[in-house]
């Protein structure tokens, strides 16, 4: 390996040395091969065998300008890991390829679509199930980064979905990242993803997951909440319904959808958030009136088998569950409620509560 590094083979050659490398990777038998522990750098041992991975970061530092090459070595470290190894990961993040992705592809490369996906899903499957990788990102700025690249290639589904995913990582790794993102503009960048691409399932998902992990900050819950003269409802509320609505039978998104739902509505009720202007009464009529009640039931009837999509449900419509909204509450889902009631009974440990808690508020007979 270490004789393709210093091959005078050119730009080409590299090119073609890394899609080989791209396409072994993607077996996890080839792994063992061509990836080795730390102690085996690019900058260690001279035995002419360094890893795929030294390689890789070789060739994209010093072949920076060239968007293939850029290209190539982050599709290939995506497939080195894809595998389900969170050590793997760590090992590769090790020799050097979080500098590689951010600054010979992302930054040299931020007007190249290609490279910038390709970089994102990098990113990735770098971080996933990998805390550790996900603070080293952190804190060579990859937020930013990523940010920059959806605003960027704001018609690219392929790269928004990327995008979408790492944001929806990271969001999670700990609420000052999520912080982060917010005062990043994140949030916009998420909506924003959502309404361009609402027919792109994968695009929709992904943002609605990124949403929902980011709405755990109360600062951001607030942020989604916020409408000019020209808004009838916040812009955050009418995107989740608008995408809840646009994918019915993909139960995942309507059980994202209930929940990032429930965050918004729930916001404002508890001191820690009594500070930030948020009128909850006003804001969960505000879900109402944006549709939601049809968005719920359509979720109760086509997904009565998916105890996540019932819980979420009964759980928002709790939240919801005001006096203001009771009679609306009642015509959409049915004045027997019988819904709420077959959630409880079909899926008892995770509705029984949230439903009994609902027809009481309501007064309906049980």
């Amino acid at each position: 390996m270490k004789r393709f590094l210093k091959s005078k083979g050119g730009q080409d050659l590299q090119e073609h040395a890394i899609s080989a490398l791209s396409n072994l990777g993607a077996a996890r038998s080839n792994v063992g091969f061509l990836v080795r522990d730390g102690s085996s750098s690019s900058s260690g041992d001279d035995d002419g065998n360094g890893d795929a991975v030294d390689a890789i970061v070789n060739a994209m530092g010093q072949y920076s300008e060239c968007s293939i090459v850029q290209a190539k070595g982050c599709s290939a470290i995506t497939n080195l890991a894809s595998h389900d190894d969170s050590k793997l990961r760590l090992e590769i993040m090790n020799k050097g390829v979080g500098l590689a992705i951010l600054y010979s592809s992302m930054a040299m490369h931020a007007d190249d679509s290609t490279v910038q996906e390709a970089a994102l899903k990098a990113v990735r499957n770098l971080c996933t199930d990998c805390e550790t990788n996900q603070a080293k990102f952190i804190d060579i700025g990859v937020i930013d980064l990523v940010i920059s690249a959806m605003d960027r290639h704001k018609d690219v589904p392929g790269l928004q979905e990327a995008g979408a995913c790492v944001i929806s990582i990271l969001a999670d790794y700990h609420n000052d990242t999520r912080i982060l993102i917010g005062d990043n503009h994140g949030i916009d960048t998420i909506l924003r993803a959502i309404t361009v691409h609402l027919k792109h399932a994968g695009v929709v998902e992904w943002c609605n997951r990124a949403l929902l992990t980011l709405t755990f900050d109360r600062h951001n819950a607030a942020s989604c909440l916020e409408k000019t003269v020209d808004d009838d409802l916040p812009p955050a509320i009418t995107v989740v319904i608008d995408a809840m609505m646009a994918h019915e039978n993909v139960a995942s998104i309507q059980e994202i959808g209930c929940a990032t739902l429930a965050n918004l509505a729930n916001l404002g009720t508890d001191t820690s958030s009594s500070n930030l202007g948020v009128d909850p009464v006003q804001t969960k009529m505000y879900i109402v009136d944006g549709g939601t009640l049809d968005a719920i039931t359509m979720a109760m009837v086509l997904h009565r088998n998916e105890s996540r999509v019932q819980e979420r449900a009964c759980t928002l419509l709790l939240h919801l569950a005001i006096e203001d909204n009771h009679a609306a509450i009642l015509a959409a889902i049915g004045i027997d409620m019988q819904l709420v009631k077959d959630a409880a009974k079909n899926f008892p440990d995770q509705c029984k509560k949230p439903a009994n808690n609902l027809i009481r508020l309501l007064g309906v007979n049980r």
